[in-house]
C-alpha cells in the first residue's frame, strides 16, 4: 500500500475519512452525511446526523497541537459553556463519556485524536467587519478573561505560555536555519534578531508589572468568529495559553491590520473591552512590540508552512521593518 506522506491532498483525505467514520462510531448519532470542510492545521469532516443535527468532526494532524493542549481546550470549554453566557463551539461528549476520541488505523500514520464539535451557524467574522463588530469582540474578549481569572484547570495540565517570542513548543525555529536561507538573507535575520531583541525585553517588563498570567484564547481574528442572527459565538480554542490580557488584545489588533479602516477597528474594540475590564496596553510602544512579536511568531510559521513562503515572509518583514522604525524612534 503506498505510504500515506506520499499520496496526493485527494488521497489523504480519502483516508482521513475512514479515520473520521471510525471516529463516529463511538458517538450516539446516526451519520446521513459526511463531507470535507477544510484542510488546514487539522482536517475537518461536516456531519449531518440522521435527526437533522449538524457536527464538525475534527482530525488531529501529528505535531500540530499535543494531548495537553487538547485536553486544555476542551477544560476551558466546557467550563465557558457551564459558568457564562458565551457563545462558543461545543464539545461533545463521546458514548464513554470521553471528548476526545483516539482513532489509529494501519492505513494512516500515528494516532488521530478526533474532537466531535456542535455545529457553529452563520458566516465568518471575517468577510466584513465594521466598528459595531469590533466593539461586541472586545467586549467578548473581556468576557472571555473574566472567566480566565476564576477557571481552576486540572492540576495535570500545564498551558502553554506566552513568556518568549517563540513560544510554540511544536514549531522550530528555523531563521537561522540554512535550509531557509532562500527566505532569510542576512539582512532580514538581521531585522528579525532585532525586533526579537526589542520584543523579548517587553515580554520580560511585562512578566515584572504585572500579576498572574492567566489563561487567553491565543488566536482570537475575525476568521475564529461566526455571526449568526446578530449572535457572535467564538471557535478555536486550539492555541489556549497562558498570557497576559495585553497579548490577546495584540494578536487580535494584528488581525485587525488586513481591514482598511483598522484604526477604527482598533478603537472600537478598545471601548467594547473597556466596558467592563480596564484597558490592558500600557502604551502604544507595548502594543506595538507585542503585535511585532506575533509577526515574528508568523514569519517563522510561513517559512515552514506555506506552499509559497516568499511573498508571505516579504510581506512580514515589510511589517517588521516598520515596527522597528516605531519603536527605535520611540527609545530615541
Amino acid at each position: 500500500m503506498q505510504p500515506f506522506a506520499s499520496l496526493t491532498p485527494m488521497g489523504q483525505t480519502r483516508r482521513l475519512r475512514a479515520v473520521a467514520h471510525a471516529a463516529l462510531q463511538h458517538y450516539a448519532i446516526t451519520v446521513r452525511r459526511l463531507s470535507l470542510l477544510t484542510v488546514d492545521t487539522n482536517t475537518i469532516f461536516r456531519v449531518d446526523a440522521a435527526n437533522g443535527e449538524r457536527y464538525a468532526l475534527r482530525i488531529s494532524t501529528p505535531g500540530q497541537h499535543s494531548l495537553n493542549d487538547n485536553l486544555i481546550e476542551i477544560a476551558w470549554l466546557t467550563a465557558l459553556a457551564r459558568d457564562t453566557t458565551l457563545k462558543v463551539v461545543t464539545p461533545v461528549a463521546n458514548q464513554q463519556g470521553d471528548y476526545l476520541t483516539p482513532v489509529t488505523l494501519p492505513t494512516v500514520p500515528e494516532e488521530r485524536r478526533c474532537v466531535l464539535l456542535r455545529w457553529i451557524p452563520g458566516h465568518s467574522l471575517a468577510r466584513q467587519v465594521s466598528p459595531a463588530h469590533a466593539y461586541t469582540l472586545g467586549t467578548m474578549m473581556a468576557a472571555l478573561h473574566d472567566h480566565a481569572g476564576t477557571v481552576q484547570l486540572p492540576p495535570s495540565l500545564s498551558p502553554m505560555t506566552w513568556h518568549t517570542v517563540f513560544y510554540y513548543h511544536h514549531e522550530p525555529v528555523v531563521i537561522d536555519d540554512p535550509a531557509y536561507a532562500t527566505l532569510f538573507s542576512p539582512a532580514r535575520r538581521s531585522l528579525i534578531h532585532e525586533v526579537a531583541t526589542i520584543a523579548e525585553q517587553v515580554l520580560q517588563e511585562l512578566a515584572q508589572s504585572t500579576p498572574d498570567r492567566i489563561l487567553i484564547h491565543g488566536d482570537l481574528h475575525p476568521s475564529n468568529v461566526h455571526v449568526a442572527r446578530g449572535h457572535f459565538y467564538i471557535l478555536d480554542f486550539e492555541d489556549v495559553l497562558l498570557g497576559y490580557p495585553v497579548q490577546d488584545v495584540a494578536i487580535t489588533f494584528a488581525a485587525l491590520r488586513r481591514y482598511p479602516e483598522c484604526e477604527r477597528l482598533w478603537r472600537a474594540f478598545e471601548a467594547g473591552y473597556s466596558q467592563s475590564r480596564p484597558w490592558p496596553v500600557q502604551s502604544a510602544a507595548q502594543l506595538t512590540a507585542l503585535i511585532a512579536a506575533r509577526d515574528l511568531m508568523m514569519v517563522n510559521y510561513a517559512a515552514q508552512s506555506e506552499a509559497a513562503p516568499e511573498a508571505a515572509v516579504a510581506r512580514i518583514c515589510s511589517r517588521l521593518m516598520a515596527a522597528r522604525a516605531q519603536l527605535c524612534n520611540k527609545e530615541n
